[in-house]
């Protein structure tokens, strides 16, 4: 089959409305690490998912390979590549995963990433068209996908700088009562909700159903998270993870 008649086939699943999935599991990768790491994730597209686990001895990668609207009796090919390291900072070691695909006019090819790493200390990624789960870190988190909600979930407290960005999708923050934060909500077309059960925080004067304003324990660190359409909440528990319902507990589906 030549490319024009790929693509053709795939405009043609996509006006119809029929959407056929086809996955291509990649083998994983285990990298050694000494301490706590930061984690690094440039992607072109598809869903993110950071897990701190404490049973594992060094940081492993899992990568599908996920192209949405194809014909049924395509076989599997490679359509993306990416590329994993260690590299050292200042501040330690960061794991860099970069995510590429060299042809997707029609978007229809996706990269699902999962890391997981025994402690994380600080997480940035960079997505389009994807979800993004981060549970169990802590330091600094910079996020932003295109299309796709954010949930972050964490025991650990939260006290460095948080941003966040969605355009299409909900985000959801849950921490302990231990983290702090200046809060800074804007849902353009949605609400943004600042629900606390522990610790000490206020909503600001001058908050709105779409732009809400706090301060959770009278912390200076910013803590800045953006939608267009969806709904933002913040939410300090007791047990951010523990206390999620399990159908909210999306963990990847091919583990």
């Amino acid at each position: 089959m030549n490319r024009l008649t790929f693509y053709l086939i795939c405009v043609f699943f996509v006006a119809s409305g029929c959407s056929t999935k086809q996955v291509m599991t990649f083998p994983q990768r285990t990298l050694e690490t000494a301490g706590p790491i930061a984690v690094d994730v440039q992607s072109f597209a598809g869903d993110v998912t950071v897990i701190v686990d404490e049973s594992l001895q060094n940081a492993t990668i899992d990568v599908v390979q996920r192209i949405e609207a194809y014909a049924d009796n395509d076989e599997p090919v490679k359509q993306i590549n990416w590329t994993s390291q260690i590299d050292q900072s200042s501040s330690g070691e960061i794991l860099m995963l970069g995510l590429n695909c060299d042809s997707n006019p029609l978007q229809t090819v996706f990269a699902d990433a999962v890391v997981r790493a025994p402690s994380i200390d600080n997480v940035t990624i960079r997505t389009k068209k994807g979800d993004v789960d981060v549970f169990g870190v802590t330091g600094m988190l910079e996020i932003k996908t295109s299309d796709g909600d954010v949930l972050v979930a964490t025991p650990l407290p939260m006290d460095d700088r948080v941003t966040i960005e969605t355009v299409r999708g909900d985000i959801r923050y849950r921490v302990r009562e231990e983290s702090t934060g200046k809060i800074d909500l804007t849902a353009v077309s949605g609400t943004a909700a600042f629900n606390l059960r522990y610790g000490d925080g206020v909503i600001l004067p001058g908050s709105t159903g779409e732009k809400l304003r706090a301060s959770l324990n009278h912390g200076q660190n910013d803590v800045v998270m953006r939608t267009v359409e969806g709904d933002i909440t913040v939410e300090v528990v007791q047990n951010p993870i523990g206390d999620m319902p399990p159908f909210e507990f999306k963990w990847p589906l091919w583990q």
